[in-house]
């Protein structure tokens, strides 16, 4: 009985919770899986903030997609709203605009909600994938798109790359939890996020 007791004390302390500073494998996880969120938010922030002065950020060339959806998201925040939407539109019809509204027509405005958009999207990753594959999968596919290069280098410029992966993952997550608690809210929101992507 000694012998037993021993080992189901060991296995408690092993596996327990609070055995060491940062608690149990669940614990860990989410620990871990904020580290390398807050980590990719400030990469993506030092990238910014290294890119915020060149002119394909600041004024892009007119020929490009970037120029149209700051030119048009700046006439809808001023109340112009274009005869035809073409692709893309929730971006420069909505996304755009509602930060040029709150915070003016400038750079760092997109850049900082970019750089959110991005860290949540690995937040979102790691969550799901712990959800298929396991805490260890997930925080291996957190810490690839933390660390991704186009991921980040993509985050200064107005262009939907960055939302768009945003939207894909949360629909995902979105659709998981609908599944798991088979709850219509849930259903509702992942409806919402896939007609806004």
């Amino acid at each position: 009985p000694a012998t037993g007791k021993r080992r189901s004390t060991t296995a408690g302390m092993t596996n327990g919770p609070a055995t060491r500073w940062y608690g149990n494998r669940r614990r860990r996880f989410w620990l871990l899986l904020a580290g390398l969120t807050v980590c990719a938010f400030l990469l993506r922030l030092a990238v910014c903030a290294e890119l915020s002065g060149i002119r394909s950020v600041v004024a892009p060339w007119s020929g490009t997609d970037m120029a149209t959806y700051k030119q048009t998201a700046a006439e809808i925040a001023n109340g112009q709203w274009p005869e035809k939407f073409y692709y893309q539109p929730f971006y420069y019809a909505v996304f755009l605009p509602v930060l040029y509204l709150v915070f003016g027509v400038g750079v760092w405005p997109v850049l900082f909600t970019q750089a959110l958009l991005g860290a949540g999207t690995v937040w979102l990753t790691g969550v799901t994938g712990a959800r298929f594959f396991g805490r260890r999968a997930g925080l291996v596919a957190a810490m690839l798109l933390a660390f991704s290069q186009f991921h980040i280098f993509y985050t200064p410029f107005l262009l939907i790359a960055v939302l768009q992966g945003f939207w894909l993952v949360l629909i995902l997550w979105l659709v998981l939890r609908a599944h798991d608690t088979r709850k219509q809210t849930w259903w509702a929101a992942a409806a919402a996020a896939t007609g806004c992507a």
